[in-house]
């Protein structure tokens, strides 16, 4: 076992027919598995984790998609809320009389949704679309 790295991410966990490395941009790569030492040499090992590792760290940005998620609730929430007031004052829901129009009241509503709808697809979908890509 190489002197540089952790003994607690040295272990593999095992199955029966699966073996799981925890791995590490800060540590080096672990050493080959036992089961894993007559069909790949250490240095292809090497070479093929440390890849994976700065491929996995180049996609890896919990604290921008933490800050997005966080602006993205607060927007989803607030957007509307605010802008629900000025589309219901636009529309003259309540006319000069005090009726209230019930289809004007359901169009700013709809649209305050739409809004909400839409807010959650801009913040939202590129989230899943970055989880996705980076799956594959």
């Amino acid at each position: 076992m190489d002197a540089g790295y952790s003994a607690a991410y040295a272990m593999p966990k095992r199955s029966v027919s699966d073996i799981t490395l925890y791995l590490s941009a800060a540590h080096p790569p672990p050493p080959v598995p036992f089961e894993l030492q007559t069909q790949i040499t250490p240095a292809v090992w090497s070479t093929r984790l440390t890849s994976l590792a700065n491929t996995a760290a180049r996609y890896s940005k919990p604290w921008f998609e933490r800050i997005w998620m966080v602006v993205g609730i607060i927007s989803s929430l607030v957007l509307p809320a605010v802008l629900y007031n000025i589309i219901y004052n636009h529309m003259n829901v309540v006319d000069q009389n005090g009726d209230v129009d019930f289809a004007r009241l359901s169009e700013s509503r709809m649209i305050t949704f739409a809004l909400f709808i839409g807010v959650l697809l801009v913040f939202f979908v590129p989230i899943a679309v970055w989880k996705f890509i980076v799956r594959r």
